[in-house]
């Protein structure tokens, strides 16, 4: 199995530096291309250029090593500091303990609040475009249904400063966090895209069967709603759709196989299932209900983990008695809804007002 020498977050030396400038020097033929050959493919037919282009930049990113991928990237407070002052709105940061940060997209509030676990494979931080994407939300929410909606972003230790099950635990502390701070479970959503999908699972599994070296997770009351976007819900990379998609999505099997290894390095044998939901047992998950009312999960047709989300959609509704949405989006990739935030793309897909319309209802 891989493994990942413990270090510091994005340590790179001087021949990573030449490497990364290699990398760079053909980006703009890789971009070139990609736009070139668009028309002709057809699930980028419908994709604007800006999209083509941010979808190959992204692609040529996850291509990095991922130390070099970490010292570019930066960090999610650092990005975030970054996109709120772009956003003209102030920074508010929380200091929660276990080493995690709250940090609030506009004012903190304790009416309704939307908790968002960053994706990134446990290696990589929150993007700008998440930021963007959840501030629209924000807005729209207000300007459609007069909702003031707090979003807290959690700031979770990544790999290799970090391993399993220090997100968990700090996941776990930021939900009793805002309970503590009088926010009541049935006005949370979690939010979370790939490895915050998968964190979501890990959270709500330890709900029901608590691991002993984690807090327990404090909810009076059933959390509102949970949405997962593209789940990382199985990390070997070992389904059709892995290879079917390996040139239409914006990770590839290599990805994947190599970040998967990393996570599934420092987890026990009998702790698999908290990281890959797809393959804990059926029974795992019965009386989750009494955990979260609904559950929202879409995935891109187009999408290397599209098989891995299926299936695991299927095997909810074999137990979860709450309500239990699914959207495929067609052509979609992963993580699309945040990609066209990426590029300050005019024309929104149809994912992003189905989800705004989908929360508002569960905060009226």
């Amino acid at each position: 199995m891989t493994s990942i020498v413990p270090g510091k977050y994005g340590d790179i030396g001087s021949l990573d530096v030449v490497e990364i400038a290699f990398q760079f020097a053909k980006l703009p033929i890789i971009l070139v291309s990609s736009l070139i050959f668009s028309p002709f493919v057809w699930y980028n037919k419908h994709k604007t250029w800006r999209r083509v282009l941010g979808d190959q930049a992204f692609r040529w990113a996850a291509g990095l090593k991922v130390p070099q991928l970490q010292s570019l990237m930066g960090t999610t407070l650092t990005t975030y500091r970054s996109t709120v002052a772009k956003l003209n709105i102030p920074a508010v940061e929380e200091d929660i303990g276990s080493d995690a940060r709250l940090l609030w997209l506009g004012p903190k509030r304790t009416d309704h609040v939307l908790l968002y676990l960053h994706g990134g494979a446990f290696l990589g931080p929150a993007t700008d475009a998440s930021f963007y994407f959840w501030r629209h939300v924000q807005e729209q929410l207000k300007a459609r249904s007069n909702i003031d909606l707090g979003v807290a972003i959690l700031t979770y230790t990544l790999i290799p400063e970090a391993a399993f099950p220090t997100p968990l635990r700090q996941s776990v502390a930021a939900i009793n966090y805002l309970t503590s701070q009088g926010v009541k479970p049935e006005n949370i959503h979690l939010a979370g895209d790939s490895a915050g999908g998968n964190l979501i699972f890990q959270v709500l599994l330890h709900a029901l069967r608590p691991i002993e070296s984690v807090v327990p997770l404090k909810l009076s009351k059933p959390l509102r709603g949970v949405y997962t976007i593209s789940p990382w819900v199985s990390l070997t990379a070992d389904s059709e759709s892995t290879l079917k998609h390996a040139h239409s999505d914006i990770i590839s099997p290599k990805n994947l196989r190599e970040w998967g290894g990393y996570v599934l390095a420092d987890v026990p044998v009998d702790k698999r299932g908290y990281v890959e939901a797809l393959k804990a047992p059926d029974d795992w998950f019965k009386n989750m209900d009494g955990v979260v009312d609904r559950i929202l999960i879409t995935a891109g047709s187009q999408e290397c983990l599209r098989d891995d989300i299926l299936a695991f959609n299927e095997k909810l509704k074999k137990t979860y008695e709450g309500k239990l949405d699914f959207v495929l989006q067609r052509g979609g990739v992963h993580d699309d809804i945040f990609l066209d935030f990426l590029v300050n793309e005019t024309k929104l897909g149809e994912l992003t007002p189905m989800v705004i319309e989908w929360l508002a209802a569960g905060y009226e």
